[in-house]
C-alpha cells in the first residue's frame, strides 16, 4: 500500500470532518453541496491566500481566488465550522502550506 498521496490524506481528513461535524446536508460524493463543502475544505487547507482571506474576514479577497465564490454558497454554519475544524484537527504543515 505504501504512503498515501497528499490528495488521499486530504480526502481522509475531509471524510473525518463529515463524520465528526455531523453535517446535515446530504453528502453523496461529488454531488451538489458535498462537492462545494469539499472544495472549500481543500482550498482552506491548500491555499494560504484563501485561508488568510477567511481568517482575517476579508471575504472580498475570495472573489479572485479559486473556489472563493463557493464559500459564499455555503450556510453560515458551514462557513464557520470548516475553518474551525481544520484549525483544531489538521496539521497544515503536513500539506506543505
Amino acid at each position: 500500500s505504501g504512503f498515501k498521496t497528499r490528495q488521499e490524506l486530504l480526502d481522509d481528513e475531509f471524510d473525518k470532518f463529515v463524520k465528526r461535524s455531523n453535517v446535515q446536508e446530504p453528502l453523496a460524493p461529488g454531488e451538489g453541496i458535498a462537492a462545494q463543502i469539499k472544495a472549500v475544505f481543500k482550498s482552506y487547507v491548500e491555499d494560504s491566500d484563501y485561508r488568510e482571506a477567511i481568517d482575517s474576514g476579508r471575504f472580498s479577497d475570495l472573489n479572485v481566488l479559486a473556489n472563493g465564490d463557493i464559500f459564499f454558497r455555503l450556510s453560515p454554519e458551514l462557513r464557520r465550522l470548516i475553518p474551525e475544524y481544520i484549525k483544531d484537527n489538521i496539521n497544515l504543515a503536513e500539506f506543505g502550506k
